[in-house]
């Protein structure tokens, strides 16, 4: 929209130097005519060519000002009793404003309004002169404020599409170290769970299968102590089993996720029940589940 708006500012400001080319022609039919058309028309065809100046270096952009700024004044000098020329200035403060920083631009822009004012006091005097010299230094500063606007909008908006390219690739890379984040402790839990296996119930089924074969030496030689043999190994059994379930404990049971809270532990305790003929209560956040043998 912003670039948009300045494409119009600068066409109309074409349009409006166009018109007061075509005053100053019709305003001079005496043998000022040729010198004024043909300074115009070196002014139009410069107009035209402005941006191949301002792409191919900046000391070309200066010449093409000076130049342009030359045959409005010759225009001025040429034809003092009009004030015609001085709406020329319009499209160049469009311009400096556009391809020049902004304090440079307002220098130069400056520096057109006192041109302009010179040759007004010259041309037409104090009375005539000086009115006209505020109409036209409120247009110029008007046409580089709205120019500097403009611009402003443009960086502005143009920076908020980079912060926004730069918050995307952000989210990316922190979805990216998530993704990697769950893979470490999927990872580290694995290693855990490992460590607390061997460490626990991995010597416990270790010292379960000495028990047996020593059971089963004694069967036939003591049964006292192959008795005692075997309400060891019972011991170890129950120890290993209650150290398997805190371990799957410790992991998250799919059936809370899927199911919620309170079904799944209803549906525990009626395994329970089923497995250990057990008489089970539960009872929580107003919840009771009472089930009988």
């Amino acid at each position: 929209m912003a670039r948009r708006t300045l494409l119009i500012t600068y066409i109309a400001t074409y349009l409006l130097a166009v018109g007061s080319i075509i005053r100053c022609l019709v305003r001079f039919r005496d043998d000022r005519f040729w010198t004024i058309a043909l300074l115009l028309g070196g002014y139009l065809v410069l107009l035209l060519l402005e941006p191949f100046f301002i792409r191919r270096h900046r000391l070309l952009t200066y010449i093409y000002l000076f130049v342009q700024t030359a045959i409005i004044c010759a225009v001025a000098l040429v034809s003092p009793e009009v004030d015609y020329w001085a709406a020329l200035f319009c499209p160049l403060v469009v311009q400096v404003m556009h391809n020049f920083p902004q304090r440079t631009g307002f220098l130069i822009t400056g520096i057109f309004t006192v041109i302009t004012s010179v040759f007004l006091l010259m041309g037409l005097g104090l009375e005539v002169g000086l009115p006209l010299i505020l109409v036209y230094a409120v247009i110029y500063y008007l046409l580089a404020a709205f120019i500097a606007i403009i611009l402003e909008a443009v960086a502005a908006r143009e920076e908020s599409q980079g912060l926004l390219a730069e918050l995307q690739v952000a989210h990316q890379e922190l979805q990216a170290y998530t993704g990697q984040a769950e893979e470490l402790a999927v990872i580290a839990e694995r290693n855990r769970l490992a460590r607390n296996l061997h460490d626990s119930v991995s010597q416990t089924v270790f010292s379960m299968t000495l028990t047996a074969e020593a059971a089963r030496i004694l069967f036939d030689r003591d049964t006292t102590r192959a008795a005692s043999e075997l309400d060891k190994l019972q011991a170890l059994a129950k120890s290993a089993l209650a150290e398997m379930r805190s371990l799957v404990f410790e992991l998250r049971p799919t059936a809370v996720s899927e199911q919620g809270l309170i079904p799944a532990l209803r549906h525990h305790v009626v395994t329970l029940e089923r497995q250990h003929g057990l008489v089970v209560a539960l009872q929580g956040l107003g919840v009771f589940i009472q089930a009988l043998v």
